[in-house]
């Protein structure tokens, strides 16, 4: 299948592309496109899953168990070099 863009469309995703870490447009679009049904069906099956989540986060907070800033930002790299990572092993 050939699918053609605007030279605007395609500079946007090349650079979607790039700042999610893909050297190859072809594998970022798959990725993209397959995580879309996962993403839409993650939500309503778990909801009340993904509510008591954002209740236990409130109540630690609450309590003044929380996270610095450097913490936070370590933590989301590490998990977005593991993501990566699972993805490009894919």
């Amino acid at each position: 299948m050939t699918i053609t863009l605007t030279p605007e469309l395609e500079a946007q995703v090349r650079e979607d592309a790039a700042a999610a870490g893909y050297d190859d447009v072809e594998n970022y679009i798959q990725a993209v496109l397959w995580s879309s049904p996962d993403l839409h069906d993650w939500v309503p099956d778990d909801l009340e899953a993904l509510r008591a989540q954002i209740e236990e986060g409130w109540q630690q907070s609450e309590r003044g168990e929380t996270l610095t800033e450097e913490e936070v930002r370590r933590s989301m790299e590490e998990m977005k070099a593991e993501w990566h990572k699972s993805r490009s092993a894919a």
